[in-house]
């Protein structure tokens, strides 16, 4: 590793949309505006789902878009 930043932070974000594509596969997009500027696609997000759901799920991102503040995620 050379001298690579580590960005480590907590952000609630708002669903935007989800969309649906074969094979059950989603993309969902969020708006959320300090990971729109850090974070880099194939990177993790460590996504909590709510209390019914004991642990964080990792999601890679897919796209990131700082001008309109949104990240996306594609999941099956």
């Amino acid at each position: 590793m050379g001298n690579e930043k580590v960005s480590i932070f907590e952000e609630k974000a708002k669903v935007v949309s989800q969309k649906e594509y074969a094979s059950d596969q989603f993309i969902i997009t969020l708006k959320a505006p300090k990971a729109s500027k850090a974070a880099k696609p194939g990177e993790f997000a460590f996504v909590d789902c709510g209390e019914s759901t004991l642990l964080r799920r990792p999601l890679s991102y897919l796209r990131t878009n700082p001008e309109k503040q949104t990240v996306e995620f594609m999941y099956k």
